[in-house]
């Protein structure tokens, strides 16, 4: 499944050393450079040589991937005719016949005019830097044999594509950007320019090989070593520790948010608390004068003193519609109230919304008609006779009336 471009872009690697590994009788010295790829500029941040295996691990950093360009003692360049027949096994009977490709590591440079360059080691050679440099937790992601990466940097060291390119220990031939020729020996070498940089001839191998790989452009790597799972493995890690630091940095942050909201949250209630502390006694009076008010409010409503007053009016409008037979003895609005038995003097309580009439009669037909008649105004709810009292004197019935508003 192929990854985000994202992804991809994430894991491509922005810092590269190339490590220049010559093999002596006493191990390896070793050069290096370091380039850093910083928008579309490349830049030459570290180099060194004339360095031990030990002194490099020491000197760089190990966060930064490798590359290693294998050369000296032990590594055989030869001159061979190749076709695009040729697979690994016949490049290596080629360079050494009777050779077994498990015993041996093999490159060759492009091919050019029916020929190239192979480039051959024993694998023990390449194993034992490779397992001294992962033991140390350093990451090498390439591999190469001699010094034909130079090939890179070609158009950057000379004006054209054909050129003697002069380095130590031996001069490589270019024809028409492609390597024709390579003559061991001691060569008259000088310090090489590239943009501006000067390199010195024992760091240009490590230079050209890091400049190509850090552009994706290395033109001989190893044919028989598993650098895609160098590099798979790299990105993997690469990956991993980037997921890790940045969980890390998630959790820092929510559990720093929480403290943050905690300890404000907390502040917060002792203030509140303090408030109500300091309070208590007011809120308490409050809370009684709130129930005074209440029960004010009740007596108030039920007695209907925030209405307005009618009861000129309802006394007047009750008093027009006496009948001429009826004599109207007492108009009594909001009567007390009497449950049946005489009250104190100091107590008193009255009936709001009613009135009673008192009167009397000859005859109880003119009290009905008149209770009818006034059932016909808006503001009477109910009426009622609520007592009569029949007499044969001249006088009259005695009769009560009730009229709820």
């Amino acid at each position: 499944m192929k990854a985000p471009r994202f992804i991809n872009k994430f894991l491509a690697v922005k810092k590269l050393t190339a490590v220049g590994l010559q093999s002596a009788d006493q191990g390896y010295v070793l050069s290096y450079c370091t380039l850093e790829l910083k928008g579309k500029e490349v830049k030459l941040s570290d180099s060194a040589d004339e360095l031990s295996l030990e002194t490099f691990v020491q000197k760089t950093d190990a966060a930064i991937p490798l590359v290693l360009v294998i050369d000296g003692k032990g590594v055989i360049h030869r001159r061979i005719s190749m076709n695009e027949t040729d697979d690994l096994g016949s490049i290596l009977h080629k360079t050494l016949p009777n050779i077994s490709a498990d015993d041996f590591y093999v490159s060759h440079t492009e091919p050019f005019n029916g020929h190239a360059i192979a480039s051959v080691c024993r694998r023990q050679l390449l194993n034992e830097a490779v397992q001294f440099l992962t033991e140390k937790k350093r990451d090498v992601i390439g591999a190469t044999l001699g010094p034909f990466c130079i090939q890179a940097v070609l158009s950057l060291i000379n004006n054209g594509y054909n050129a003697d390119v002069n380095i130590p220990g031996a001069q490589i031939r270019f024809t028409d950007g492609f390597v024709s020729e390579y003559v061991p020996g001691n060569q008259d070498v000088k310090s090489f320019s590239v943009s501006g940089e000067t390199i010195a001839p024992s760091r240009i191998v490590a230079f050209a090989a890091a400049f190509a790989s850090l552009l994706g452009i290395m033109y001989v790597p190893l044919s028989n070593l598993p650098l895609a799972a160098w590099r798979d493995q790299y990105a993997q890690k690469k990956l991993y520790k980037t997921g890790l630091v940045s969980a890390a940095c998630f959790l820092f942050v929510v559990l720093l948010i929480n403290f943050f909201l905690l300890t404000h949250f907390n502040e917060k209630k002792s203030d509140l608390e303090a408030r109500i502390n300091v309070n208590q006694s007011s809120i308490s009076q409050i809370d009684t004068l709130k129930k005074e008010l209440a029960e004010k409010e009740a007596i108030v409503s039920k007695t209907r003193l925030l209405q307005t007053s009618r009861t000129s009016f309802y006394a007047d409008r009750i008093a027009s519609m006496v009948p001429f037979n009826v004599k109207l003895t007492c108009i009594n609005v909001y009567p007390r109230e009497t449950n049946g038995a005489e009250e104190s003097e100091s107590s008193y309580r009255f009936k709001p919304g009613e009135i009673e009439i008192q009167g009397k009669c000859k005859y109880s037909i003119d009290v009905n008609d008149w209770i009818n008649n006034m059932r016909s105004f808006s503001w009477i709810k109910e009426i009622k006779l609520e007592h009569y009292n029949p007499s044969n004197t001249d006088k009259g019935s005695d009769f009560v009336i009730r009229v709820m508003l």
